[in-house]
């Protein structure tokens, strides 16, 4: 296995994608999925952006839901608690929407798409 540099980078240089595949690595990590996560390390040729597990709660803004976690200890890993969240979600607002004004990337792509400003 070949060892990518890990970048520490200024948080608001994080993409989606670095967030995913934090709470990925922690999924497997967490669940003893030992070889698929040495396998999903080999495999990720993009440079690995280090942050804490603190400092990602913060940046996706699921403290509340961390700490409701961390009383109950219902779920071992972060994914399994936004799943959880967005299923409690899904029922109660019959899913989940993008909010009016946003700068998500999916966003920003759909409108290129649409030839209409983002939203």
């Amino acid at each position: 296995m070949s060892a990518k540099k890990a970048i520490s980078a200024d948080p608001k240089s994080f993409k989606s994608e670095d967030y995913s595949r934090f709470l990925i690595r922690e999924f497997l990590k967490k669940n003893n999925f030992n070889k698929t996560y040495d396998l999903f390390i080999e495999e990720d040729t993009r440079p690995k952006v280090t942050m804490t597990k603190n400092e990602l709660t913060r940046l996706i803004g699921i403290e509340s839901l961390m700490k409701r976690n961390q009383k109950s200890k219902v779920f071992n890993t972060m994914l399994d608690i936004l799943c959880d969240f967005l299923m409690i979600s899904k029922e109660v607002t019959n899913g989940v929407d993008y909010p009016k004004a946003t700068t998500s990337s999916i966003m920003i792509t759909e409108s290129k798409n649409e030839g209409t400003p983002p939203r």
